[in-house]
């Protein structure tokens, strides 16, 4: 029989704060080097986005799911 307990952790203020930063260093660098594309490149980014987008919502409906069995 598998032990089925669980444990829920919640962030404290001070961790959301320092998520909250690090996601603004990530998009402020990545803004940085999108600029240093090529129109080209930069066409081919907004091309491949919704592909992007899909892949995220597979990644979050595994997510949901729990651990893969």
């Amino acid at each position: 029989m598998a032990d089925r307990r669980q444990a829920t952790l919640s962030p404290t203020a001070e961790t959301e704060a320092r998520f909250a930063a690090w996601a603004g260093h990530r998009s402020a660098v990545l803004n940085d080097l999108v600029t240093r594309l090529s129109p080209e490149e930069r066409a081919a980014v907004t091309a491949a986005l919704p592909a992007l987008r899909h892949l995220r919502h597979l990644l979050e409906e595994r997510a949901a799911a729990g651990p893969a069995r």
